[in-house]
């Protein structure tokens, strides 16, 4: 079976992800919320109003800000199907905004690459 390219960057993706959180989590040291915008005055990241976010991602060595907005697919019942915590407490956004910024960055890749 053969696995494209893209497929093996969204599965380095996703586990660098959960590496990223279980380290911030872990040391208390923020590594992976910094990148996600607005942010409080202590450099956390807060709930937009208006459903609006930009995400810091790197591409090639060059650093680009990614706009997502908080809609995100569900299936039939109301299930999120991007990537997610299992927090009960609350639902934690920043997985799904990075997920997002992360396939729209390398879709614009794909339509015109950086060189």
């Amino acid at each position: 079976m053969l696995i494209s390219h893209f497929h093996t960057l969204y599965f380095f993706h996703e586990y660098s992800l959960v590496i990223c959180a279980a380290y911030e989590k872990r040391i208390k040291r923020k590594l992976i919320t910094l990148i996600i915008y607005p942010q409080d005055k202590v450099g956390n990241p807060i709930v937009n109003p208006s459903g609006r976010y930009v995400v810091r991602l790197w591409l090639n060595g060059v650093a680009r800000s990614v706009e997502v907005d908080d809609f995100f697919p569900v299936d039939r019942h109301g299930n999120i199907l991007c990537s997610h915590t299992n927090c009960k407490a609350a639902f934690e956004l920043w997985v799904c905004l990075i997920e997002k910024a992360y396939m729209k960055l390398c879709k614009l890749n794909i339509i015109a690459p950086v060189f």
